[in-house]
């Protein structure tokens, strides 16, 4: 999946089985400058929001746009995930939430060490965790929702021996692989 450039808008999808397939910008879809996306493998829908924040889901299939309502009060959308259990996650200037399906659900990140303003980038696990990198190279943090567990917790991960053993808590990538392990890149 790839999003056109801001002189060709619209979004391209790759298969193995048709190659590549644009999608150029449909004016009556209101949906101009995407700026993220996800894919949710069990619908086979793609999710995008726009510099506006407004979230669309599109069915490649049918061709069918859905708007999915956002308040915006939430803030500007950040980034938006998707996870191998095919539930939508986004990042706001104002924190995280999940799709049920119908709604938003936010995620209480009160225990944070820093504010959702240095949220630099997350991703939600198979798990339901949510893995979050900040922008002040302070390691990870892995938070464990009421939502998806038992308890709430969270744990920030450094360079301490027992605190996640990273090389460096500069942190520059981070990624799930289809078996549930996590990796994690960093600048060391």
């Amino acid at each position: 999946f790839t999003i056109f450039n801001k002189n060709n808008i619209g979004f391209s999808t790759y298969s193995e089985q048709d190659g590549w397939i644009s999608t150029p910008y449909i004016a009556s879809n209101n949906m101009m400058h995407y700026n993220n996306v996800a894919y949710q493998n069990n619908t086979k829908k793609i999710w995008l929001s726009n510099v506006s924040n407004k979230l669309f889901n599109w069915d490649p299939i049918s061709n069918q746009y859905t708007t999915i309502p956002y308040d915006s009060a939430w803030g500007s959308i950040l980034s938006l995930q998707s996870n191998a259990l095919s539930e939508i996650w986004l990042l706001t200037d104002k924190g995280i939430a999940d799709w049920n399906g119908t709604s938003w659900q936010s995620v209480n990140l009160n225990s944070l060490p820093y504010g959702f303003s240095s949220i630099k980038d997350f991703i939600a696990t198979t798990l339901g965790q949510i893995w979050i990198i900040p922008k002040n190279k302070q390691g990870l943090y892995v938070y464990q929702t009421k939502q998806k567990f038992n308890t709430e917790t969270g744990l920030n991960l450094t360079t301490s021996s027992n605190a996640g053993n990273l090389p460096s808590t500069n942190v520059l990538a981070i990624a799930e692989d289809k078996k549930g392990s996590i990796w994690v890149g960093t600048d060391n």
